[in-house]
């Protein structure tokens, strides 16, 4: 008898506890997801854990971000919050939230590592990859995706990013430009129509970096077809060559066709779809060893929606969440191929297709 994959969901009520006000990026994201796995009984199966998470160290933080911004951040806080920029609004609990948000993925790769679960969807906020070294960015504070990749390289060699937020991971992109041993591979709404304006083909890294920084910026409209295009034609043959110990994954459901503040297109089963792709080629060249963080998504029931589907792929349950209706029109299909061609001859001196 096949043995099903164990899952972990990350998750505790301190991420509640960062309080944005009147904000896209707020605690219902997770309150209505929470709701949504708790009607449908997914941790019922057997194979489905809550998983809390711990805080990270400043220690951890302090590999990515410089000691006197992770002070500032506490500092700020313990004054009552206010706006870290233009669109980060944090609270007096933020900095705490932050810790465990950049301690959910740690405590899923320690479980991962235990031999406890395969995979893990770590349900944290705040967000964390347009976050830099010395700033908080786009509602994010610490950048939690590069916090993990750093934790893992303490026992592997080699890690791979695959962001599919609308926005372009910008922070994770800045922090791994010049190296190798973390791959960033970003799908995203083209920097032109959206913030923060970035991820473009022609940024593919530098010195030793060079190659292993890889963008598919989509025109407004891009859906199903589109991404699911780029993950085979670029990122599952990239995937092959580089052989990561370990891919891990930014998902924001902002790419989703209700969400109010984009223009992408994929439904429901369309990340479903990305997620059963990646966890294949896991499977086959990596261990099983994926975890996958929560970046945007802003439309409630999209992004409930789609971490319960994600959820039942990962677990291998059969049962299914749909939406109806075609979403993405061919022509925008036929500028995605013209887009692929970009992509590989910026990166046909590093890869090969």
């Amino acid at each position: 008898m096949l043995k099903l994959a164990n899952v972990g969901i990350i998750y505790d009520d301190i991420y509640l506890e960062h309080d944005t006000g009147n904000h896209p990026e707020s605690a219902d994201r997770l309150v209505e997801t929470m709701k949504l796995i708790n009607e449908k009984k997914v941790l019922e199966y057997q194979n489905v854990f809550l998983i809390s998470p711990r805080p990270a160290t400043i220690d951890e933080i302090a590999i990515v971000h410089k000691r006197d911004y992770i002070k500032y951040i506490e500092d700020f806080c313990k004054k009552g919050g206010g706006y870290l920029d233009g669109d980060t609004p944090c609270s007096s609990r933020s900095y705490e939230a932050a810790l465990y948000a950049a301690g959910g993925g740690l405590a899923a790769a320690e479980k991962i590592k235990e031999g406890k679960i395969d995979y893990a969807i770590g349900l944290i906020r705040p967000p964390g990859h347009h976050a830099g070294r010395y700033t908080a960015r786009g509602f994010c504070i610490f950048n939690n995706i590069v916090i993990l990749a750093e934790f893992l390289l303490k026992d592997f060699n080699k890690i791979m990013i695959l962001d599919i937020d609308a926005h372009h991971g910008n922070g994770t992109q800045d922090m791994t430009y010049d190296r190798k041993d973390i791959l960033y591979f970003g799908i995203q709404q083209d920097g032109r129509t959206l913030y923060p304006g970035s991820g473009y083909p022609e940024e593919i890294g530098m010195k030793e970096g060079k190659g292993y920084n890889i963008n598919a910026p989509l025109a407004p409209g891009s859906g199903d077809k589109s991404f699911n295009n780029i993950i085979d034609e670029v990122f599952i043959p990239i995937a092959k060559q580089y052989r990561p110990d370990f891919v891990l994954m930014s998902v924001g459901f902002d790419s989703h066709f209700s969400d109010p503040l984009t223009d992408l297109r994929l439904t429901t089963q369309g990340y479903r779809n990305i997620i059963h792709k990646v966890k294949n080629f896991v499977n086959e060249y990596c261990n099983k060893n994926l975890i996958i963080l929560l970046e945007g998504g802003y439309n409630l029931r999209a992004i409930s929606r789609s971490i319960v589907n994600i959820i039942y792929e990962l677990a291998d349950i059969p049962e299914e969440i749909h939406d109806e209706g075609d979403h993405e029109d061919e022509k925008i299909v036929r500028y995605t191929g013209e887009l692929i061609k970009r992509i590989k001859s910026e990166l046909n001196n590093y890869w090969k297709f």
